[in-house]
């Protein structure tokens, strides 16, 4: 019985030797079930010859199991057409061994239904050359899991025809370690539907020469998640070309950049931007640009950008734009610009933007340094609003030159604020100008130092409206001198109110002329202060009107000097009412010239205390009226010194009342001349003390007439003493 005559059990249990022994013609004569029978011990004892005899029909009932006993030997000898008979449950069962033992041809015939059954494990340990001689359409039939299988070194060996046919599914698959194994050549053959199948962690997993070797369609046709998946390591590689070529609508590729992927670009590729690429670029992007990469932005960049994309410029990254490029900035986006990063312009920056200045808020105005400033011209500096001026701080005005500050528009100094007025330099405050000055708010004025008033020109000074005056501090006003005092117009200096007259400085009001210190009205004269009122001049003092004297309080009136009271003209002194003439201190009183006393009423001398009177020389007392002596009461006239009583004429001495008589003093009745004595009234006699009889001097008495003695009552006749009656003649002797 032969061979083939075995039942399929019979042949599984047939030993190994046997097996070893059959002949070709034994093993072509096997049946399928036969064939099926052979365990994988029995098949791995086939000779190389056998293996080459077993036909497409028998390999096509090899059991899986049996396969797996198939050394890379055996399978080599197999006929093609045998090995591409296997089935999708027959080619698992092939160890990886058994498969490196397959020429490059031989696995390259393998049918594409075969390809797609082999496992994960006999995929990854194909050779590199096996790998190369794959078709494309065995390539096309792997699945994910088998092309997750393949290796970086199998994934490196692919050519670049097989990488051209793979679809998109198989690159839809590339895992990242994968895709990093990809040629330059294969990334440079890369078609759009290929390079948009690459998963984001496949793109990550891409370098810069990778990325570089992309054609400009390939990179164009990235989606924006894959463009923003690039490492910014990798986006390097990209050239100035692609990126110029990158889409740059709204949801294009350009906005999907990341911050950290604008930052890497290199200053030859952000050169390449282009202006529709630019507009995409977020805030968050812009401010990731180094100042390195923004000094190379063009005009046409820069004056593409908007007003918020220029907010996102820090203070660095504006500092580093040319004035050539930050020239094109339209005064409609200036505004966007953060007031951090206006703070860095320079000079020549800022001039590079004056056209575009009045385009600036007052806040954004205020944020630009002295330096910055500097670079404005007269002509621009005169451009701003006052709105803008408003929001210059007190540093930035005192840096203005006075060209500047002097061609500044009156509508622009309403934007000043009182602490920029008080800012001002002294140079400044001379710069200004009349007009300049005039245009002045209160406030402004009211802010006005003591050295600025003092710096002023007499022009200027003249220039001061009454409503200005009106507010200038007390303190201000100390500054001024007599030629700026004098220089202010009247109506301004009878502005000045009662808190500011005392402001003013004893050299200042010097500089008056009568004429001007009489324009004071009179609630002024009442606040000038006693150092103020002493300094007057004579003139000065004479040219003050009687309403103007009557207003000065009893401390001013105590503040002039003897030397002013001397001058007063007799008009003024008879113009003096109660409280001046209450007022006066002795040595004042006796300040009052002969032609002042002899202007004296009733009603005046009645308001001198018994000091004041005391005071008064004998040249006055003898200027005096009878009827103004005679106003004297007892008092006042006790007062008078001796020297004053004896220059007294006889209409006066005649004029004395009963109580002036009464009130004399034993001195003063002493000091009575004859000539006196003998203008005494019978009237008058009765009313005189024995103590003024006694004072009497034997001369006097015996000057006296027998009229007078006659009207000396009995007791007044007692009191002549020997010695004086001794004095009389028998007529006068028998009169008394």
């Amino acid at each position: 019985m032969s061979f083939s005559d075995l039942t399929p059990a019979a042949i599984s249990t047939q030993p190994i030797s046997v097996i070893a022994a059959l002949t070709t013609t034994d093993i072509a004569s096997l049946s399928q079930s036969q064939i099926d029978a052979l365990t994988a011990a029995q098949f791995a004892a086939v000779s190389l010859a056998d293996m080459g005899a077993i036909s497409s029909l028998q390999a096509y009932t090899i059991s899986s199991t049996a396969l797996c006993g198939l050394t890379s030997a055996q399978l080599a000898a197999m006929s093609s057409a045998s090995v591409e008979a296997l089935e999708q449950n027959q080619v698992p069962g092939l160890t990886t061994a058994a498969l490196a033992g397959l020429a490059p041809a031989e696995l390259a015939g393998f049918v594409n239904n075969q390809i797609p059954y082999m496992t994960a494990a006999q995929i990854a340990s194909l050779s590199t050359a096996q790998i190369q001689a794959l078709g494309v359409n065995q390539l096309l039939t792997l699945t994910v899991p088998q092309l997750n299988a393949l290796t970086t070194t199998q994934i490196a060996a692919l050519t670049t025809d097989q990488v051209a046919g793979l679809e998109g599914k198989q690159f839809a698959a590339f895992t990242a370690r994968q895709a990093a194994a990809l040629t330059l050549a294969d990334m440079a053959g890369l078609g759009t539907y290929q390079a948009t199948s690459l998963s984001l962690a496949a793109i990550s997993a891409l370098n810069s020469a990778q990325i570089a070797a992309m054609t400009s369609t390939a990179l164009g046709a990235l989606s924006n998640a894959q463009i923003a998946a690039i490492t910014t390591a990798a986006f390097a590689g990209i050239s100035t070309a692609e990126i110029a070529g990158l889409t740059a609508y709204a949801a294009g590729q350009f906005p999907a950049l990341t911050a950290a992927q604008i930052a890497n670009l290199s200053t030859a590729q952000v050169a390449a931007i282009t202006s529709g690429e630019i507009l995409g670029i977020t805030a968050a992007e812009l401010h990731a640009l180094s100042t390195a990469e923004v000094a190379v932005l063009t005009a046409q960049q820069v004056g593409t950008l908007t007003a918020s994309q220029l907010g996102a410029f820090s203070g660095s990254q504006l500092a580093a734009v040319t004035t050539a490029d930050i020239a094109s900035i339209a005064a409609t986006r200036i505004t966007g610009l953060s007031n951090t990063a206006l703070a860095s312009l320079g000079s020549a920056q800022i001039a590079a933007i004056a056209t575009a200045l009045p385009s600036l808020t007052s806040a954004q105005v205020a944020a630009l340094t002295t330096a910055a400033l500097a670079g404005l011209t007269t002509a621009e500096w005169a451009s701003l609003t006052n709105t803008q001026i408003a929001g210059l701080g007190t540093g930035q005005l005192a840096a203005l030159t006075t060209a500047e500050l002097a061609d500044l528009g009156t509508g622009q100094y309403p934007g000043l604020s009182p602490a920029d007025i008080a800012a001002l330099t002294t140079a400044q405050i001379v710069s200004l100008g009349t007009a300049s000055i005039q245009a002045l708010s209160q406030s402004q004025v009211a802010a006005l130092t003591k050295p600025q008033l003092a710096a002023m020109t007499l022009p200027d000074i003249g220039a001061i409206t009454t409503l200005q005056a009106y507010v200038l501090s007390s303190t201000a006003l100390a500054g001024l001198s007599s030629a700026q005092l004098a220089a202010m117009a009247t109506t301004s200096v009878e502005a000045l109110e009662q808190n500011q007259v005392p402001g003013l400085s004893v050299a200042a009001l010097a500089g008056l002329a009568p004429a001007e210190l009489a324009g004071f009205v009179n609630n002024q004269i009442p606040y000038l202060t006693t150092a103020q009122l002493a300094s007057l001049s004579t003139a000065q003092v004479q040219a003050l009107g009687v309403n103007q004297l009557l207003s000065l309080t009893v401390p001013q009136l105590n503040a002039l000097t003897t030397t002013q009271i001397a001058t007063l003209t007799t008009d003024q002194v008879a113009g003096l009412g109660s409280k001046q003439f209450a007022a006066l201190s002795g040595p004042q009183a006796a300040a009052l010239t002969t032609a002042d006393a002899a202007g004296l009423t009733p009603a005046q001398i009645g308001f001198l205390a018994a000091p004041q009177i005391a005071s008064l020389g004998s040249a006055q007392v003898a200027a005096m009226s009878a009827t103004t002596v005679d106003a004297l009461t007892s008092a006042q006239f006790s007062a008078l010194g001796t020297k004053a009583v004896a220059v007294l004429t006889t209409a006066e001495v005649a004029a004395l009342g009963s109580a002036s008589i009464t009130a004399m003093s034993t001195l003063q009745v002493a000091a009575l001349t004859t000539t006196e004595l003998s203008a005494l009234t019978t009237a008058q006699v009765p009313f005189m003390t024995s103590a003024q009889i006694g004072a009497l001097s034997t001369a006097d008495v015996a000057s006296l007439s027998t009229t007078q003695l006659g009207g000396f009552t009995y007791p007044q006749a007692m009191d002549f003493s020997l010695i004086q009656l001794h004095a009389l003649n028998q007529a006068q002797f028998r009169a008394l």
